[in-house]
């Protein structure tokens, strides 16, 4: 399975590395990456969302902060992302007891930007990254 996420992790933020003008990271080294976040899940949550044996997309969370959140690019502009996104915050609030969750995204994807306000999250910071919380 982590080589799917990576796959989908790559695929979902290639244009954005690109436009910053980060390395493109390759599968390989990305599953590496990965595996060492899931070695250790303590305040860690993992959310997904699979059609037809398909990783439409995922959502992971430490403490009140929503680390990684993509869906798959062959999904996108579906609703899919709306329904994940608002499906893994609930889950995780409610789980978890937090009346606030926070996320970082880059400048330039507006796209992700429109998305989080869509499902609520309010701009606090405009630094190197967009700051977002969402209060419950």
């Amino acid at each position: 399975m982590l080589t799917t996420i990576a796959e989908i992790q790559n695929s979902a933020f290639k244009e954005q590395d690109i436009r910053a003008n980060e390395k493109v990271t390759s599968t390989d080294s990305m599953v590496r990456f990965l595996s060492n976040i899931f070695k250790d899940m303590t305040n860690k949550e993992f959310y997904s969302y699979w059609k037809n044996n398909q990783l439409v997309g995922y959502a992971f969370f430490e403490n009140s902060l929503l680390e990684y959140f993509a869906i798959n690019p062959k999904y996108q502009n579906q609703g899919y992302g709306t329904m994940l996104l608002k499906d893994a915050i609930f889950r995780y609030s409610n789980k978890n007891n937090f009346s606030r969750i926070n996320l970082y995204t880059y400048l330039i994807n507006l796209k992700a930007q429109r998305l989080y306000e869509k499902c609520g999250f309010i701009k606090c910071a405009d630094l190197a990254t967009n700051i977002y919380t969402k209060i419950d």
